[in-house]
């Protein structure tokens, strides 16, 4: 990995470089840590509290606070681990650290780890030398104010603790509310792989369980995915773990371990995971064009994963134990979170038979990783459980009764068969019923199959022991007795021995306190039952004959609201109780008459008794059936339209129709839901009527009325000319419609205000006289009172006329 390296220096005071120098070895800039390399092993307490930001990686954002550097150059190609300890800082003041190893000659990143704000407190990177070349290793900060440190750089390779074997699954669900029986690691160290490597390198720098890797979860959801923090798939579970530190991409890797001895009561192991991964990308210039916008995705050895694995007491992986999930732009089975770029799976069950192993024993290990560029991340929930691999089934099972086998949980496929008929498959998921017909011993065996396509079989065999039979005989009554359901004749018992026992429900719940006098119709159930707990049910119906009960209607269905007559036919009757579905009831011997408001088809019960208090009852299912009510309305967008334009745009609000017809009041008619229609050009009132109507025949109608209304119109001439000749000799205006012509006058005026001529009468005008001579050529004044025909509004025109001769 190689990354750009921004060298800025700053000079500070001799006294201020001494007074660092003494507190930690190195410096505050690489040039001053040269001058005092350090050897191996190295430890001391260091700061950046009083350091410079004067060294960037030009590359991140990430190391932009206060630096400082040690020196040394290789005398092997050991590794070499780097870590520090330091106090976070909690949310409010956190610590943002980051290791930077890179070689002095050619400032190559040879090792790198940051922590966003992890609050482990302890972090480190390892790294392989070349024995002979110089390193820098770089502490920074993103925070302005920096931080103090432990740090340790040594050739001592960290301890990696030996993993004992536990005896059996111990606390293998975290059901104690710790990690007891588990070895866990971890450490910010996530390197690149070599190419071709499926997942990055982890190396684990702690041998410890940290509360930021290994968290034991007690209920909640987790921050980003609908995952239940504590596997709901265990019956009673109440604990499981988080491995990693969430969503931080910081270089972090973890992992948990266990080995245990396999005996046959935990050769079925089952684990259960759900995870949360990143696809770690970068963001380069792919087209040239000088912004880097393109995504480019990591490469398999750079990318976060989960991953578990399976091995037995020599180290060999054991088959179908191992999964391995990386992170990429589409992680097959797992669902991305909108378009953020994180996927995640839920529970998901993982079965192991472990049967070739009893006697020996295996390690289950699980490891998550953060992308090893240090800014995408991976981590994972996980439960497990131990079991025998075995089918739970009872010892015997009866004939003729239901009984229920159940294989071990968490395969992917099962597949259940008779061995008497192995090609026959009978049953696909982990638990099967059977109802054998025949006495005998089966054998039943079921095919697992895992996530991974490996099977395992399990088989289990049951023995069918008779079960007893018996027929029932439904006894009659008549309406003064009581019914002996224990009397002979009731019960014929076919084969078997055993008690004969009575109940009120099919299930045999609740027992019939009296079954030798029973004095309510209905249904009872009898059950024989052995010593070996087999038993046959069968119903028996007690129907006493009663009174015969006859009614009829006269209508069996009509439009909401309708009122129905109902006649009861049944002459020996005293008492009559009608009962009405939604309705309540009534009584009543001879005829009653039910109120419908509402449609829907009802159910009619008549309940009768005699003289003698024998009753009957019959009840008519769905005897009457109710139409939707019809209400016809409608709107009209106005009330009065001029001869102009007698157009009327009429809106159908009616409910429950479904076919309308229209009458407009002018002999015309329209079947349109909402019709537009056109009067006329005369003055009228019309009455609108609409009628609307369902399939059933319920119909209803509205009537609404509209006018179209006369028009005031007149034309008056501006000249005329009283020549003598045959054109255009009298001057009178000219009126076509809605006048009155009993209120009309006609005023000429000369230019004084004279009146020159007055008229009352349409018909006669002005020839263009005053006083029996021609007035002089020119403009007359003329003014018009008109009253409209059928409104009391009257009207005064003004206007002016020119005389030409």
């Amino acid at each position: 990995m190689k990354k750009n390296i921004f060298r800025g220096y700053i000079l500070l005071p001799l006294f201020f470089l001494l007074s660092l120098s003494a507190f930690s070895q190195g410096g505050d800039d690489d040039i001053t840590a040269s001058f005092s390399p350090i050897t191996l092993p190295f430890n001391a307490l260091g700061s950046t509290v009083f350091a410079n930001n004067d060294f960037d990686d030009v590359t991140s954002a990430f190391d932009d606070g206060p630096d400082w550097f040690y020196y040394y150059c290789a005398t092997s190609s050991a590794t070499i681990w780097t870590t520090i300890s330091f106090t976070p800082g909690g949310l409010a003041n956190p610590v943002f650290p980051q290791i930077v190893i890179y070689n002095a000659t050619t400032l190559d990143v040879v090792a790198i780890t940051q922590v966003a704000g992890d609050n482990s407190g302890t972090m480190g990177a390892p790294f392989e030398p070349v024995a002979g070349e110089c390193y820098f290793f770089w502490i920074d900060n993103a925070n302005f104010t920096g931080f103090d440190y432990a740090i340790q750089i040594t050739n001592i390779v960290p301890a990696h603790p030996a993993t004992p074997t536990q005896p059996a699954c111990t606390n293998i669900g975290f059901d104690s509310g710790s990690t007891s029986g588990w070895e866990g690691s971890w450490g910010h160290s996530m390197q690149i792989g070599a190419t071709g490597d499926l997942t990055p390198i982890y190396t684990p720098m702690f041998f410890t369980m940290n509360s930021g890797q290994h968290d034991i979860t007690t209920g909640g959801v987790d921050i980003q995915a609908p995952i239940s923090q504590v596997c709901p798939l265990i019956p009673g579970n109440t604990n499981s773990i988080r491995l990693g530190d969430g969503p931080n991409g910081a270089y972090g890797g973890s992992r948990i371990e266990q080995k245990f001895q396999i005996t046959s009561s935990n050769a079925l192991f089952t684990y259960y995971y759900a995870a949360v991964l990143q696809n770690a990308y970068t963001i380069e210039d792919l087209d040239g064009d000088g912004i880097s916008t393109d995504t480019v995705p990591h490469l398999a050895e750079e990318q976060p994963y989960f991953q578990i694995d399976a091995e037995d007491c020599f180290g060999n992986p054991i088959a179908c134990g191992n999964l391995l999930v990386t992170g990429g732009p589409g992680i097959p089975g797992f669902t991305q979170i909108g378009n953020s770029g994180v996927f995640w799976k839920n529970w998901t069950p993982v079965m192991l038979d472990l049967t070739p192993y009893i006697g020996s024993c295996i390690t289950i290990r699980f490891t998550v990783g953060d992308c090893s560029q240090g800014a995408h991340y991976s981590y994972a929930y996980l439960d497990a459980t131990c079991a025998p691999m075995e089918i739970i089934s009872p010892p015997d099972v009866c004939q003729f009764q239901t009984s229920v086998l159940t294989a071990p949980v968490g395969a992917a496929g099962y597949s259940w068969v008779e061995t008497s008929a192995p090609g026959t498959v009978i049953g696909t998921s982990n638990t099967l019923s059977i109802t054998p017909t025949t006495t005998g011993t089966f054998t039943y065996q079921c095919t697992l199959t895992s996530l991974v396509g490996c099977n395992s079989t399990v088989t289990t065999t049951v023995t069918v022991v008779p079960g007893p039979s018996i027929t029932v005989t439904n006894p009659t009554a008549d309406c003064s007795a009581t019914v002996d359901l224990t009397a002979p004749g009731v019960v014929t018992i076919n084969s078997g021995t055993g008690t004969l026992e009575y109940f009120i429900d099919a299930a045999c719940t609740i027992p019939l306190a009296s079954p030798n006098a029973v004095t309510t119709a209905g249904t009872y159930y009898i059950r024989l039952r052995n010593a070996a707990g087999c038993f046959d049910v069968e119903p028996v119906t007690v129907a006493y004959t009663g009174l015969p009960v006859d009614f009829t209607s006269n209508l069996s269905e009509g439009c909401a609201p309708a009122s129905i007559t109902f006649t009861h036919n049944s002459p020996t009757s005293v008492n009559c109780v009608w009962t009405f579905e939604g309705g309540g009831t009534q009584v009543g011997c001879g005829s009653v008459t039910q109120q419908y408001n509402s449609e829907g088809t009802y159910d009619v019960t008549l309940t009768v008794t005699d003289v003698n208090g024998c009753t009957g009852s019959l009840t008519q299912s769905d005897m009457i059936t109710i139409y939707p009510e019809v209400n016809a309305s409608f709107g009209v967008n106005v009330y009065e339209q001029s001869i102009l334009y007698p157009v009327f745009n009429f809106t159908n609000t009616s409910t429950n129709a479904t076919s309308y017809i229209w009458e407009f009041g002018d002999g015309t008619i329209s079947a349109q839901t909402s019709p537009t229609h056109t009067y006329a050009e005369t003055p009228g009132v019309y009455h609108i009527i609409l009628y609307a109507s369902n399939a059933a025949g319920c119909n209803d109608s509205a009537v609404a009325v509209v006018s179209v209304i006369d028009e005031l119109i007149f034309y008056v001439p501006n000249s005329f000319t009283p020549d003598g000749d045959e054109h255009n000799n009298i001057f009178f205006p000219v009126f076509s419609s809605g006048f009155d012509g009993q209120n009309y006058t006609l005023l000429i005026f000369d230019r004084w205000g004279e009146v020159l001529f007055e008229s009352h009468n349409l018909a006669f005008g002005w020839d263009g006289t005053y006083m029996g001579q021609l007035c002089k050529e020119g403009t007359y004044t003329w003014k018009i009172l008109i009253k409209e025909r059928n409104k009391d509004n009257h009207h005064e025109y003004i206007g002016h006329v020119n005389l030409l001769k």
